[in-house]
């Protein structure tokens, strides 16, 4: 899959288009196909090497926070949301897990990572 992401620190030009494994959602995750996502002053300290990142080797892609649609549910996850519906998800961002992706799985479902988005 498509992500924006970095393989060295720096300004914005080292943000570059990369191609990533697509994320499976484990028990207590969801899969969301982002629509949309935000660009946090931490996402810019990480880019710039000055927030933590990851113990995984580069690449990175970051992105604390995105918008889109539930797309696949982990087997044995408690929730109430359905393929479908419309979240936002705050993403604990590590290696290659963060917003700047066609795909990300946020995190667990218990922690409220992605939550139903109101129209």
């Amino acid at each position: 899959m498509s992500a924006m992401g970095l393989t060295e620190f720096g300004g914005p030009e080292v943000l570059r288009a990369l191609e990533v494994p697509v994320p499976e959602p484990g028990p207590g995750e969801v899969r969301v196909r982002v629509r949309a996502a935000t660009v946090n002053p931490v996402d810019t300290m990480v880019r710039r090497g000055l927030a933590f990142v990851s113990d995984a080797p580069p690449p990175y892609v970051p992105g604390m926070e995105a918008a889109g649609i539930v797309d696949a549910i982990g087997a044995g996850t408690d929730t109430d949301l359905d393929v479908g519906d419309d979240v936002m998800a705050v993403i604990a961002t590590s290696g290659t897990r963060g917003g700047y992706a066609e795909q990300v799985v946020p995190g667990r479902v218990g922690g409220a990572n992605a939550v139903r988005a109101v129209a």
